[in-house]
């Protein structure tokens, strides 16, 4: 759930994604939300079609906010093979959903998630593509990970963001 800046990688999911078994694969489609940038949404469908995966993956376009909690409560997961992020905004609102977070191994991710997700290097397709699996076919692994989510979601709200910005201004 990103726009397709070069950074969120969308590539390199498409490649985890399409070591999973076409059985896997027409189970659990790839959705990727999100508006094009710089040509981001060309090359990955690009991409989808040079994997022979396109038949599995849905590019819905950018979506408003408000509709973005039922995406995360419908999928399975939520995939993040970002390089780089200043906080994870949407690991935040996937936990509150109660939707497991796939994330690129990086540490302002595993701070934000907490114990919360499934950290892989999605550089490594197969290594990703494994996690991708366990996601997949682990119920309670998936059913931990929500319960985890929710838990930890309830670190973060708007107003605790607010004050803790005055505080460190105030200083």
């Amino acid at each position: 759930a990103s726009n397709f800046y070069a950074y969120k990688r969308a590539e390199l999911a498409l490649a985890a994604y399409a070591t999973l078994a076409p059985a896997l694969r027409e189970r659990f489609p790839l959705v990727l939300v999100g508006g094009d940038w710089d040509g981001g949404r060309q090359r990955a469908e690009d991409a989808a079609r040079r994997l022979g995966i396109e038949r599995h993956v849905r590019f819905t376009g950018w979506v408003e906010d408000d509709r973005l909690p039922a995406i995360f409560r419908g999928a399975r997961a939520h995939l993040m093979a970002t390089s780089e992020e200043t906080f994870g905004k949407s690991v935040a609102e996937a936990m509150a959903c109660g939707c497991p977070n796939v994330l690129q191994d990086l540490p302002v991710l595993r701070e934000v998630a907490g114990g919360a997700a499934l950290f892989t290097d999605f550089v490594d397709a197969s290594a990703a593509g494994a996690t991708l699996q366990r996601i997949c076919t682990d119920d309670t692994l998936v059913a931990d990970l929500r319960g985890a989510g929710l838990q930890r979601a309830g670190a973060f709200s708007f107003e605790k963001l607010a004050r803790e910005r005055v505080e460190a201004i105030a200083k």
